[in-house]
């Protein structure tokens, strides 16, 4: 019996060897699942997302390794094998694409200085806003 209870424990740890050397090889050769991002946009913007000539859309598809896809009723979907572009691609996607909403409170970049105010870039891309100086706090 005892001789039994050996060799059943040297052909469990042969079989746990061998799944786990397997185990390893394997995954090196299974490809790298890509994840989706779905999003709809106002479909007005899908111009600005794709850019005169395809650009824009061309520029976030080479920064950060997504693919896009854009249907004409608005809906956008970002896939990538990086979480960290496709994260990158949806941001910049959702700047071109926002409505400046009044009583939003945005942070922006002063581009120019006017006796009048500052003009400020809230958004990428878009129209600077001019805030007076008075309001600027």
């Amino acid at each position: 019996m005892k001789e039994t209870f050996k060799k059943s424990k040297e052909a469990r740890i042969k079989f746990g060897l061998h799944v786990k050397n397997n185990f390893r090889t394997s995954q090196r050769d299974v490809p790298v699942c890509s994840a989706h991002h779905y999003n709809n946009i106002n479909p007005d913007k899908i111009r600005d997302v794709i850019g005169p000539g395809g650009k824009m859309i061309n520029k976030i598809i080479a920064e950060t390794g997504v693919s896009i896809d854009i249907e004409d009723d608005g809906k956008v979907l970002v896939t990538s094998t990086d979480a960290v572009g496709m994260q990158k691609a949806v941001k910049w996607i959702e700047e071109l694409t926002h409505e400046v909403t009044a009583g939003e409170v945005y942070e922006g970049t002063v581009v120019r200085i006017e006796d009048f105010g500052a003009f400020v870039q809230i958004l990428p891309g878009k129209m600077d806003s001019c805030t007076s100086v008075k309001s600027a706090g």
